[in-house]
Parts: structure tokens; sequence; C-alpha cells
């Protein structure tokens, strides 16, 4: 425990709090795109385009 007394919490709590909240919403992005890419009424052929746009 030598190493949590000159250690305070806040930076890493803050660190975790931020990385895993854009690791979800990496996910979520993929993941919604992933689920709605077969068609939509502005763009018929959205499956074709992947995930990037001319």
């Amino acid at each position: 425990m030598i190493g949590f007394t000159f250690f305070q919490f806040g930076p890493v709590t803050c660190h975790n709090f931020i990385y895993y909240c854009s690791r979800f919403t990496y996910n979520y992005i993929l993941v919604k795109g992933a689920l709605d890419a077969h068609s939509s009424k502005l763009m018929p052929d959205k499956k074709d385009f992947g995930y990037s746009f001319p």
C-alpha cells in the first residue's frame, strides 16, 4: 500500500471516466452504424458505402 500514499485518486478516477466514456461512445457509434446500415429513406444504398462517404 506504499504506492497509494503518494498518489491521489482524483486524476485516476477522472482518467478512467473519460476513457470508458470515450470507449462506450465509440462502440455505440459502431454498433448503431452496423445496425442501421441496411438503408434509410434519404440514402437507400447506404450499406454500399460502408463507413466512408465521398
